[in-house]
């Protein structure tokens, strides 16, 4: 999981929404690789990625307890 106290944001809206998820949301953030396959850090993901054209596949699993 990703800190989101150190999770990328670029407006105050988006780190007020941030702010609120903190107690209740954990990030994971999905990996991307540059054309060399290099890892790329989720901190520079709008740096290197803005522009791309990317393929995206994930299985999404949701739970709900009561």
């Amino acid at each position: 999981t990703y800190d989101l106290d150190d999770w990328p944001v670029h407006s105050e809206g988006a780190r007020n929404a941030l702010d609120d998820m903190k107690s209740t949301h954990r990030a994971v953030p999905l990996p991307a690789y540059d054309v060399h396959d290099q890892l790329i850090p989720p901190a520079s993901y709008r740096q290197q990625l803005q522009g791309a054209l990317v393929e995206i596949h994930f299985d999404l699993s949701h739970s709900a307890f009561k």
